[in-house]
C-alpha cells in the first residue's frame, strides 16, 4: 500500500479531496488576511479569529467556490463571496453560543468564555461588518442584496429560536421549520451566489429554493 494513500480510498477520491483542500486553503488565507489585527483593537481581532482557528467543515465557502465552477468559471472569482459567507457563519456561531451560554465549540472554549461577553458581541459584529465590506467592494448588486437580506433572516431565525425556549408552545412544526430555514438554510442558499460571481445565467438563481417557505 502506498504510504500516503489512506486505506480503501480510491485514487480518484484522493485527488478530489486534495483539490477541495487546495481550494479551501485559499479561503483560509483570505480569512486570516481580512482579520489582520488592528493596533487599536488587537484583542477584538484575536477574539474574532478564535473560532476560525478552531476549525470547521467550511461547507458554505466550498459551496460558493463549487457553484462558481459549475457555471464554467474560475472558482477564484467566488473567493470574496466564500470568505464573506464564512465570516457571517462564524459571527452567527459566536452570537448563538453567547445566547445559549455554551462554554465549548469544537472542543475549544467559546469566545465569551475565552474572552468576555462584551468582546464576544463585538467580535461577531466585526465579522459581519468585514463580510459586508468584502461584499460591497467585490460583488454585483444582486449578490449584495441576497447577502444582506440573508443576514436579516438569520437574525429573525435566531430570535425565533430564542423565543421557543421561553414559549415552547410556539414551536409548532411549521414554525420550527421556518426558524431552521431562516437561522441555517438561508446562508447555505446564499453561498451559491458563487454562481452569480462566475457569470451564471438567471438559472443560477436556483439557490432560491433554499429560501422558500
Amino acid at each position: 500500500m502506498h504510504p500516503t494513500k489512506p486505506a480503501n480510498l480510491p485514487l480518484s477520491s484522493l485527488r478530489h479531496r486534495n483539490l477541495l483542500k487546495a481550494k479551501l486553503s485559499l479561503v483560509e488565507d483570505e480569512l486570516f488576511r481580512v482579520l489582520q489585527s488592528s493596533p487599536s483593537a488587537q484583542t477584538l481581532y484575536e477574539a474574532s479569529l478564535h473560532p476560525i482557528k478552531s476549525g470547521g467543515k467550511r461547507l458554505r465557502p466550498l459551496l460558493s467556490l463549487l457553484s462558481c465552477e459549475a457555471v464554467g468559471s474560475d472558482f477564484k472569482k467566488a473567493l470574496p463571496v466564500a470568505t464573506a459567507i464564512e465570516l457571517i457563519h462564524t459571527a452567527s456561531l459566536i452570537h448563538d453560543d453567547l445566547i445559549d451560554d455554551d462554554i465549548k465549540r469544537r472542543e475549544a472554549p467559546t469566545v465569551h468564555v475565552r474572552y468576555d461577553r462584551d468582546t464576544a458581541i463585538l467580535s461577531g459584529d466585526l465579522l459581519i461588518s468585514k463580510a459586508m465590506q468584502i461584499i460591497s467592494e467585490n460583488s454585483p448588486v444582486r449578490v449584495r442584496r441576497i447577502v444582506s437580506s440573508t443576514c436579516v433572516e438569520m437574525s429573525e431565525g435566531e430570535y425565533m429560536d430564542m423565543v421557543f425556549k421561553s414559549s415552547p408552545e410556539d414551536a409548532t412544526e411549521e414554525n420550527y421549520l421556518k426558524m431552521a430555514r431562516k437561522k441555517t438554510g438561508v446562508l447555505v442558499g446564499a453561498a451559491a451566489c458563487g454562481a452569480i460571481m462566475g457569470g451564471g445565467s438567471a438559472r443560477a438563481k436556483s439557490f432560491r429554493i433554499m429560501k422558500k417557505t
